[in-house]
């Protein structure tokens, strides 16, 4: 998930912490503060990184010089104040009491404002917004004028009490996501129940909620009716929970400007915490982490509950159903094989093979090797007793995520995502895996036996909320898409009853 040349960054506050253990010992100085630890969590997934915050004049040369080392700094302003300073006082049953040692009108007084903001952060893809909530609509407006950012607000503790619901409606509906942390949730709210706080959160004309529940992971809800836990993940000890939500706030912006999609978002913001959460302060040598970011990544999205998945396995017993009341799927299914130009002895892969609809199709053009995959294991059940003769030697079966293939490089002549690909949440993350697991010459073909106009129409208003936003490109669109991926597009054919696209990972 790594990704260069994109800028992330935060509008927040830079704060001095000073931090006490139980038994005396302390950690004077470490760099701290709302905005540092959430680009911090995004650093470990983005190259470009900014912040923009306030310093106080006595702010120590060795910590700008820590920051300069990992953030574009063009947005840090000097302020005529002393640096913000906090104590973070553990006890030791791992509770933490932070106490302000500067003013915090002082600090809400010399946040940047819009027209400090640099230029070169205009082009910002996403950004973590923990300024004072009066400010929210002022630099919604200011951001969104100069382009479409993801825009996160991380409600200041404060904020979130009954008496400011107005003021947290009008803000939350603003912004793409608000990320309160469940205590938050729960006072601003008045319910207990983390699904009910959520649903009063979204009430308050949230676009979309990440409720932050310390080790009970994240809730995260959106008004088109999604709803997604997050697991909580440990890989190692506990060293220090300052700054973990801010941190996961940060690696959410990164995963869901990038993806669009809550799941992978969610997991991003996970596994940024988990790192924070593994040491003293909030900026750490992130050399060689990239891997182990991944390795997380991997980790907390398999064990976290996938509403696709459970949306597939509800739709697998009634899916050749509803599949043959809408199209006479033998003619189509042998056109989409033979697009494929698959010839005897190769080896395909069926991305999304659901019931196993296309594998008669493909079987009939004699390939050495067919490898059937769906994220739905009850789909595959259902494929297995509808061709319990083609499934005994002759195909192979896998439930997998087309977005992690555990394949490997260059070893498939054609790939074959037969009504699918609106479904993957991240279109140039799939290709890349289609163009990996596909020899140089291999051929992918994207289709479905129905209009595109059809398909859109069926997913979005689907009674499976995580699937109404499922939209399949144009066929130029996507054409685009390939094409900006190295892809060469042999057919592209987007018509009344019918869509195929068919590409090849050029040899050379």
């Amino acid at each position: 998930m790594m990704a260069c040349g994109e800028l992330y960054l935060s509008i927040g506050t830079v704060i001095i912490d000073d931090i006490i253990l139980p038994d005396g010992e302390s950690r004077m100085a470490r760099l701290g503060g709302g905005a540092v630890h959430a680009i911090m969590g995004m650093r470990l997934w983005a190259e470009h990184v900014g912040l923009a915050a306030p310093l106080g004049e006595d702010f120590p040369a060795e910590l700008r010089q820590q920051l300069g080392e990992l953030f574009d700094l063009q947005g840090v302003r000097d302020r005529p104040m002393q640096a913000p300073r906090a104590w973070q006082l553990f006890e030791a049953d791992g509770t933490r009491h932070e106490v302000f040692r500067t003013d915090f009108s002082q600090m809400q007084y010399a946040l940047i404002r819009p027209e400090e903001y640099p230029e070169d952060y205009k082009k910002a893809k996403g950004i973590h917004l923990h300024c004072a909530a009066e400010d929210v609509p002022l630099w919604v407006e200011f951001l969104k004028s100069h382009g479409q950012p993801v825009i996160l607000w991380e409600p200041w503790d404060p904020v979130m009490v009954p008496e400011n619901r107005e003021l947290f409606r009008q803000n939350a509906a603003l912004v793409d996501v608000v990320s309160p942390n469940l205590d938050e949730g729960r006072l601003m709210t008045g319910k207990t129940d983390p699904q009910q706080v959520l649903q009063a959160l979204l009430d308050l004309d949230a676009n979309c909620v990440a409720l932050r529940m310390g080790e009970h992971g994240s809730l995260i809800g959106d008004a088109d009716g999604r709803r997604i836990w997050v697991p909580g993940m440990l890989f190692g000890s506990i060293v220090d929970v300052t700054g973990a939500g801010n941190a996961y706030c940060g690696g959410f912006v990164v995963g869901l400007a990038r993806t669009g999609d809550l799941l992978q978002a969610g997991c991003s913001g996970a596994v940024s915490a988990s790192f924070a959460l593994q040491q003293f302060g909030a900026v750490y040598d992130i050399n060689d982490l990239h891997e182990e970011a991944e390795f997380r990544f991997e980790v907390i999205f398999s064990n976290t509950p996938n509403p696709r998945r459970f949306a597939f396995d509800q739709l697998a017993d009634v899916w050749d159903e509803i599949a043959s009341r809408q199209v006479d799927k033998t003619a189509k299914s042998e056109r989409i094989a033979r697009e494929g130009a698959l010839q005897p002895g190769e080896r395909v892969l069926d991305i999304g093979t659901g019931t196993g609809g296309l594998l008669p199709a493909i079987l009939d053009r004699a390939p050495a090797l067919v490898l059937a995959i769906d994220l739905s294991f009850s789909m595959l059940q259902k494929a297995c007793s509808n061709h319990p003769d083609l499934i005994s030697g002759k195909v192979s079966l896998s439930q997998t995520d087309a977005l992690y293939l555990p394949l490997a490089d260059g070893v498939f002549t054609v790939v074959y995502c037969h009504g699918v690909f609106p479904h993957l949440s991240d279109f140039p993350a799939a290709l890349d895996e289609f163009w990996r697991v596909l020899a140089p010459g291999g051929r992918l073909v994207i289709s479905h036996a129905i209009s595109r106009k059809r398909v859109n129409a069926i997913h979005s208003r689907h009674r499976a909320a995580i699937l109404r936003g499922d939209l399949l490109p144009s066929g130029q669109d996507l054409k685009t898409i390939l094409a900006e991926n190295s892809w060469r597009v042999l057919i592209c054919e987007d018509g009344e009853d019918f869509y195929l696209v068919l590409a090849e990972r050029p040899v050379a």
